[in-house]
């Protein structure tokens, strides 16, 4: 029996594609040949070397050269294309509070569109290109823990004036967490949206990082930390902001937060709805952007 005489043909990467650096022969080597270019009979030559690469906006996982081996096997598996999180093409400006943002600022940033209102009534964040991330009273029919249905729910992505109807999303299915109680605390207040169709990724339209598990734990959110808040509710003046509106804010203690809270409020029982799940951030006295949909 002879041996080899090449590879078979390689399967197509989402969202990237390969070109070949090599058609096996070294005195004939031409860089970037189409994925065709170099098929005999059906077949990649011999010591053949193919390239991948990612489509803006994703980022190669696995390896960046594979080779056409003697025995006419592909070295190593194929890679494939994931998508970049957290990262953005505007700069931002930082802010003291309740500032309008920047057009692209928060490329990850969804408003939740309800139809019957006709209006922005919560924000979300983009965590797959598939599902949407937003608190689980977004989505319940007011005052119970009954799911709406997901006809009733759009989702806008790379939304920036909240009167300009961007392209939506509708929403195929809604997940509540399992522990969220509208009648207690609001604990466990999270939901995702799957969407219709998986996002397109764009410069306006981009996915958020998600944290681990120990990354919002007391021990690793020092107080003071600044973290930044983004969305499209009430602003200083309790009007609802006309566009994407940001604001930075410290990181406080759970201990300081209770105190605080407790004195606002004459709740001597307040403690009992700040959980394990949950951390406070925010000024002394009134924060600028008190509502503000997150």
């Amino acid at each position: 029996m002879g041996g080899a005489i090449g590879c078979g043909q390689l399967t197509a990467v989402q969202n990237g594609f390969f070109t070949f650096e090599s058609c096996g022969t070294p005195s004939k080597e031409i860089a970037e040949r189409s994925n065709t270019s170099c098929i005999q009979d059906e077949t990649y030559p011999l010591s053949s070397i193919v390239r991948y690469r990612c489509e803006r906006y994703y980022e190669l996982q696995g390896p960046e050269f594979r080779r056409c081996e003697d025995d006419g096997e592909w070295t190593r598996p194929t890679p494939f294309c994931k998508p970049v999180c957290g990262k953005k093409e505007s700069q931002i400006q930082l802010s003291a509070g309740g500032n309008a943002s920047e057009i692209g600022e928060w490329p990850w940033q969804a408003a939740i569109y309800d139809i019957k209102k006709g209006d922005v009534v919560c924000g979300g964040a983009l965590i797959r290109e598939e599902w949407v991330l937003t608190a689980a009273h977004c989505v319940v029919v007011e005052g119970s823990l009954r799911t709406r249905k997901s006809e009733e729910i759009l989702v806008h992505l790379g939304k920036y004036y909240r009167s300009f109807i961007k392209k939506d999303e509708h929403v195929s299915k809604i997940i509540l967490h399992r522990d969220f109680n509208v009648h207690n605390n609001y604990d466990s207040d999270i939901a995702l949206l799957k969407l219709g169709r998986p996002a397109v990724l764009t410069a306006r339209v981009q996915l958020v990082c998600l944290p681990n598990r120990f990354d919002f734990s007391e021990a690793n959110l020092d107080s003071g930390v600044p973290g930044w808040v983004a969305g499209w509710g009430y602003d200083g003046s309790d009007e609802l902001a006309a566009v994407l509106t940001e604001v930075q804010l410290p990181v406080v203690s759970n201990r300081k937060c209770v105190l605080d809270t407790r004195n606002f409020t004459g709740d001597p029982d307040i403690t009992r709805t700040l959980t394990s799940n949950m951390f406070c951030a925010g000024f002394a006295g009134d924060t600028p952007i008190e509502g503000m949909v997150s």
